[in-house]
């Protein structure tokens, strides 16, 4: 499978993707917590064999912040 033809899968939205020397690519995405086994799927698919693969996921708490401080 090629790789660009999979991901970013259709839920996803890029924020940002770089490449940092020595270490890969760094892709930023903004996705539904309810899709990122998809997401999984989408990068173990199509990645080249000789790459591994991190996935480090966070949430935005930012309007979660915004909303306390109005309460």
């Amino acid at each position: 499978m090629d790789f660009l033809e999979n991901f970013p899968p259709p839920s996803a939205r890029v924020i940002n993707w770089y490449v940092m020397m020595g270490i890969g690519q760094v892709v930023t995405l903004k996705i539904p917590a309810s899709e990122l086994r998809n997401l999984n799927v989408a990068v173990e698919k199509s990645v080249w064999g000789a790459f591994s693969t991190e996935f480090y996921p966070t949430y935005d708490l930012h309007p979660v912040i915004i909303e306390a401080k109005k309460n």
